[in-house]
């Protein structure tokens, strides 16, 4: 042979790689399923309004029910906002996204879906302020576009719902007595530790034992009795800063602390 040939083989030129090892291979395999998930990922959202395919991604939908939700928003120019809010917030948790939303899209085909209304931003902001989750939010929105007063019964459930440490199943509870058209009653238990009043009683203690010490240390007295005062006062002693102030003695101090405390909050005063 030529001289530098091997013998029973050719040479391969100066510069130019080796075969691939299996491991090479194993990445270029790697690296074409991905090229083709893209592809797939690409042709599936083709033609799909960007709103639906964002909506779709999130909640996992599979390609028949993303592909449905796109030709019924088609549809819906006039409503298309309100409706995609109401999906959103609709699917927020479901276990089954696309067969939930398979339910809501037939509801459309009927005229029977609601989108975001007034009440619904309403009703939002009332989950938030008293920690409802999703499908407790969705549910009392459904439930109150249907009673003569809404808002009166956001106020009256608000009272329940800041006494417990459970709200949305509460509220679950409290949508039985809605459904039927029963007037929410007065709450009638004590607050749950780690409820929204649980955690305000102990916001105004805080305020009021440290306004307390004081009122008791301007006042001049002892350190047993300014202890005393710290635990009777409940709220700020604004009464009893007053007294200290005009030059009364320490148990006229403790009893306008005392007066103080059971003086009920003002109505914006809480925990933020």
């Amino acid at each position: 042979g030529f001289p530098g040939m091997p013998l029973g083989g050719t040479a391969m030129p100066p510069g130019m790689p080796s075969a691939p090892s299996d491991m090479d291979s194993e990445k270029l395999a790697q690296l074409r399923f991905q090229q083709v998930a893209l592809q797939y990922e690409a042709q599936k959202h083709a033609g799909i309004a960007p709103e639906v395919a964002e909506l779709a991604e999130y909640h996992g939908l599979d390609e028949r029910a993303t592909r449905a939700l796109d030709d019924e928003m088609k549809k819906r120019s006039a409503t298309f906002d309100a409706d995609m809010q109401a999906l959103w917030i609709g699917l927020e948790g479901a276990s089954n996204a696309s067969g939930l939303l398979m339910i809501k899209l037939k509801d459309m085909r009927l005229g029977q879906f609601r989108g975001m209304s007034a009440l619904d931003n309403k009703v939002q902001d009332f989950a938030k302020k008293y920690r409802l989750d999703a499908q407790a939010a969705v549910k009392l929105g459904e439930v109150l576009d249907k009673r003569e007063d809404p808002e009166a019964d956001m106020v009256k459930i608000g009272k329940h719902l800041e006494r417990s440490n459970k709200p949305s199943s509460l509220m679950m509870m409290l949508l039985r007595d809605l459904r039927d058209g029963k007037p929410v009653k007065e709450p009638e238990f004590a607050a749950a530790v780690g409820s929204k009043a649980h955690e305000r009683e102990l916001g105004k203690q805080r305020r009021g034992g440290a306004a307390a010490a004081e009122v008791a240390t301007v006042a001049g007295a002892p350190a047993a009795e300014a202890a005393a005062v710290v635990a009777a006062a409940g709220t700020t002693a604004t009464v009893a800063a007053a007294a200290a102030a005009a030059g009364a003695g320490a148990e006229v101090a403790v009893t306008a602390a005392d007066e103080a405390a059971s003086q009920p909050p003002p109505e914006d005063e809480g925990v933020p």
